[in-house]
């Protein structure tokens, strides 16, 4: 039996158990009274798969990335287990594959030169999914199919994240055949806030003549010590205990009938509709530039 102790700070949440089938499932730490997930609630009544797919949601969805990840990372394997040991991903979680808080083994910090960040950018666009280095103190996971990195805003410089060193920004390089990906990605953005929506702080920013979309995480927050705090999200996915290859088949309304559940006063349902809107009409304009959607 395997397993993946799972913190959100420096407590500990509970432990996803693997058996020698490949089957996982997640027990509780003692005293914690809300659940890492919509799809695993605190009395364990959840889906079987329901705790794999969590930790599935985590990572990259290509195969090939993962083996990128693997390679440059040095895990023992693409399991998620291995994959997610000791990294920066997606919400307020970290994880370790023994019962210690992983941060204390990798407390160097490894900055990262303009040099540095240009040769990932020219990477993610030159070869999407091997663009990897390998760096012993740079541990993240972001999902999805886009190339992207991660890195930490510390003072003035950029280092490279791990469990002990919170990302504060995703760098979304554009790939080849879409060269001003990036602009349009900003241009989307400011647009979402000119229409009263939520929205991170992004733009275009240059590396040593290599440009790429930059936008600030929205589960982290600084703190007044200087350091950043992880902030404890979910994507629909791991919500509704979901697999990666269902991402682009989810219907709107199984997501409206999971947000009443979490929140019967529908704030969030209204909300959500608001930026499905938006993201359609702004999808339609892109496709075909004569629709010009009604206000």
């Amino acid at each position: 039996m395997r397993e993946l102790h799972a913190w959100m700070g420096d407590s500990p949440v509970g432990v996803f158990l693997e058996d020698s089938e490949g089957n996982v499932s997640l027990e509780y730490a003692k005293g914690v009274d809300m659940p890492i997930s919509l799809s695993l609630p605190l009395d364990g009544k959840w889906a079987r798969k329901a705790p794999g797919r969590f930790l599935e949601n985590l990572l990259p969805d290509n195969p090939t990335a993962r083996e990128a990840m693997m390679r440059a990372s040095g895990a023992a394997s693409t399991d998620s287990f291995d994959l997610l040991d000791g990294a920066d991903s997606s919400g307020g979680l970290v994880f370790s594959l023994h019962d210690d808080y992983p941060a204390p083994r990798s407390q160097m910090v490894s900055f990262a030169s303009d040099d540095d960040i240009a040769s990932r950018i020219s990477s993610a666009r030159s070869a999407p999914m091997s663009w990897w280095q390998h760096d012993s103190h740079a541990r993240f996971s972001l999902a999805g199919n886009q190339p992207k990195f991660t890195l930490a805003r510390i003072g003035d410089r950029w280092a490279w994240p791990n469990a002990a060193i919170p990302s504060t920004h995703i760098f979304k390089p554009p790939e080849q055949g879409t060269a001003d990906a990036d602009i349009v990605e900003a241009a989307s953005n400011r647009l979402v806030r000119l229409c009263g929506l939520e929205s991170s702080k992004a733009g275009v920013m240059e590396f040593a003549g290599e440009r790429t979309y930059v936008i600030e995480r929205f589960d982290r927050r600084p703190l007044e010590n200087g350091k950043v705090a992880r902030l404890h999200t979910e994507d629909f996915l791991q919500s509704l205990g979901l697999p990666p290859e269902r991402k682009y088949t989810v219907k709107a309304k199984d997501v409206l009938h999971m947000l009443h559940r979490a929140d019967p006063a529908d704030g969030l349902c209204y909300s959500w509709i608001a930026q499905l809107a938006l993201n359609v009409s702004a999808g339609l304009q892109r496709a075909s530039p004569r629709f010009m959607p009604h206000w």
